[in-house]
């Protein structure tokens, strides 16, 4: 459970600064049924004070890393990836063109998890997006001070990258096969 709070976020849970409705906090219900609670102990209320720190908080759970372990398990077992895994240099490797679909099916389970986060806590994707755009501008931050969250946006693109990607396959690759 986290608590919606209008306008810009600051360090301290629920204080506002500017914009929005001067303060007012909306409350979100429990996950539905199945859905992983994250963070915190049993029966304890988890508040986060932006969507950011949620979706931190969602994709360091149990449930998405063990997805995407998944997905890696599934596709590095072929000989295609242990062939690039044992070559000296690999970013100078051809790469089969098999590597563009499997980069398409991860895009979609990455997709998928965060919309799915989005639609059970009722996060708008604009919301999210502009918090993500002001933890990379650095708003609301100290002057010459980097935003809390911009590792974790700047995380979010990465596994968009095609070349992030196979890079993090090949790595799978090495552990899981030798």
């Amino acid at each position: 459970m986290y608590k919606e709070v209008e306008g810009s976020y600051d360090d301290t849970y629920g204080d506002v600064k500017g914009g929005g409705a001067e303060g007012k906090e909306e409350e979100k219900g429990e996950p539905e049924a199945g859905e992983e609670k994250v963070g915190g102990e049993v029966g304890e209320e988890v508040v986060f004070q932006s969507h950011l720190e949620a979706l931190i908080a969602f994709c360091g759970g149990d449930r998405f890393q063990a997805s995407l372990e998944a997905f890696k398990r599934k596709h590095v077992r072929g000989n295609v990836w242990r062939c690039m895994a044992e070559s000296k240099d690999p970013e100078k490797e051809e790469q089969p063109l098999e590597f563009t679909d499997v980069f398409r099916e991860y895009t979609e389970l990455i997709e998928s998890a965060l919309e799915k986060f989005a639609g059970v806590h009722g996060i708008e994707a604009h919301e999210l997006y502009y918090q993500a755009r002001d933890a990379m501008d650095g708003s609301f931050t100290i002057l010459f001070e980097e935003h809390e969250h911009k590792w974790f946006v700047e995380l979010l693109l990465e596994w968009m990258d095609y070349d992030y990607f196979v890079k993090m396959m090949l790595d799978a690759t090495r552990a899981l096969c030798y």
